[in-house]
């Protein structure tokens, strides 16, 4: 039997944390764009007030350590909090290189 371990679905090409800082006009394109090109991602905000927001991108293990809170805390705490709950320093991605890497399709942390 001859198995095909190139196909989409076996290559990973994101694992980790990530974090972006951008007005929320400009992060809903940059947003939906990430779910696209990673379709096994959460991306979210930490909902604190101001002008720029800072967007997270969690997949693999994070995204599963995550889900595990969801339900167990209040979720703004969790969304707030949440480099120190998963005891993880989130990498950060310059704006504009975020949208190089989409255009490319070369996103990876």
């Amino acid at each position: 039997m001859i198995l095909n371990v190139n196909t989409p679905c076996d290559k990973q090409n994101f694992e980790g944390f990530a974090k972006f800082r951008c007005k929320h006009k400009e992060a809903k394109a940059l947003k939906k764009a990430v779910e696209e090109a990673l379709p096994d991602s959460f991306v979210f905000s930490d909902k604190k007030p101001g002008e720029k927001k800072t967007y997270f991108i969690l997949t693999d293990e994070h995204a599963d350590r995550f889900l595990d809170f969801v339900g167990k805390m209040n979720f703004l705490d969790l969304k707030q909090n949440i480099e120190k709950i998963l005891k993880a320093k989130a990498a950060k991605i310059n704006v504009d290189d975020l949208k190089k890497a989409l255009e490319e399709g070369t996103l990876s942390v």
